[in-house]
């Protein structure tokens, strides 16, 4: 029996010999003549072409993919899909249609026009810098840092309502606002049943204050204050206090008799009994010196003089409160126990007699 080559045993055609008018092998199965089971015979490509053209053949004319999914479109106007796919590798740049889910371009994204809801990652472009709002047409304008206003109307504003007053009425719990078109409206639900209580009078009596509210009295007893700063007058029918800070006081001492003649030096000495301020120095005699010198005073605190103009009293004078010279304080500042002394350092005719030296001043 002779040896025959399969068909599928020859080697595949280059695509450069293969042309119209290349032979093919076909299969007749309606012709018995070579065989029952067919006949064989050659046949030229271009021949085919009446099969694969013209005639009722559908044809895929588009399609779309969206999430593994192709929907392709035929020349009939029908639909078919094709699912399960999965793109992977590189694939060819997009020149327009829609993307949709997760997408996320490696190479970069190059567009002429972009829209979308959110720009994450987008660089910035104009930003506001600077605003101003117009009260009387209710126009606001932006600046966009571009040189440019971009003007909103918010004239709806004009409209709006503002609160302008209210009232609340302690027995119902309601509070009534007034709004800016003289218009009310009401809030309800405030706790009820309080009634304020205010101070409507207020009396001292025997170190008792007694204060008078709507509803009673509350009194209250101050026997002992401390720190306390008067800027008015203080009148008490008893003063009690161990110091009287700036309290006025005087001390008034007697120098002579009323009868012997005055001559120079020390007549009395003294201590004294608080602190004090001095303010004033007086002399006076029970006796006026006629003529000569004129009587003059000094007053010593613990050996030093207080006085940088010393006390005089004129001649026919009884007083130094109308002396032509007045005496001038330099030390007015005396401690408790500080020795004073009065001295006599200038006599006229001898006839003075009687000196009385007042120094006058506040506790300290």
């Amino acid at each position: 029996m002779p040896l025959y080559q399969l068909l599928t045993d020859r080697t595949l055609a280059q695509s450069s010999a293969i042309t119209p008018t290349t032979l093919i092998h076909i299969v007749y199965t309606g012709d018995p003549s070579q065989n029952i089971a067919g006949s064989s015979y050659k046949a030229e490509l271009q021949q085919l072409s009446s099969i694969f053209s013209g005639g009722t053949n559908t044809l895929v004319t588009g399609g779309t993919y969206s999430d593994g999914t192709i929907t392709f479109t035929n020349s009939s106007g029908g639909t078919f899909n094709v699912t399960g796919l999965t793109i992977s590798g590189n694939y060819l740049p997009l020149s327009g249609g829609t993307v949709t889910g997760n997408t996320v371009f490696t190479q970069g994204l190059t567009v002429t026009t972009i829209s979308a809801t959110t720009y994450q990652n987008l660089p910035l472009g104009n930003y506001a810098s600077g605003l101003t709002f117009n009260l009387a047409n209710y126009d606001l304008s932006i600046d966009g840092g571009n040189g440019t206003l971009d003007t909103v109307s918010l004239s709806i504003l004009a409209s709006d309502l503002t609160v302008t007053g209210g009232t609340y009425n302690l027995n119902n719990g309601v509070v009534t606002l007034t709004n800016n078109t003289g218009g009310t409206f009401n809030i309800s639900g405030f706790t009820t049943g309080y009634t304020d209580f205010y101070v409507t009078g207020f009396t001292y009596s025997a170190n008792t204050f007694y204060v008078k509210n709507t509803n009673t009295t509350y009194e209250a007893s101050i026997n002992t204050v401390t720190g306390l700063t008067s800027t008015g007058t203080i009148s008490s029918n008893t003063l009690s206090a161990t110091t009287y800070q700036n309290t006025p006081t005087v001390i008034q001492i007697a120098c002579s008799d009323e009868v012997t003649a005055l001559v120079t030096g020390t007549t009395t000495t003294f201590r004294m009994p608080y602190n004090m301020s001095v303010s004033e120095v007086r002399g006076s005699l029970t006796t006026a010196q006629s003529a000569g010198s004129a009587f003059t005073v000094n007053i010593l605190n613990n050996g030093t003089t207080m006085l940088s103009t010393l006390l005089t009293i004129d001649n026919t004078l009884k007083t130094s409160k109308t002396s032509a010279i007045q005496p001038v304080i330099s030390t007015p500042n005396l401690v408790d126990d500080a020795e004073i002394s009065i001295s006599i350092t200038q006599i006229g005719n001898g006839t003075a007699r009687g000196l009385k030296v007042t120094i006058l001043g506040k506790r300290s």
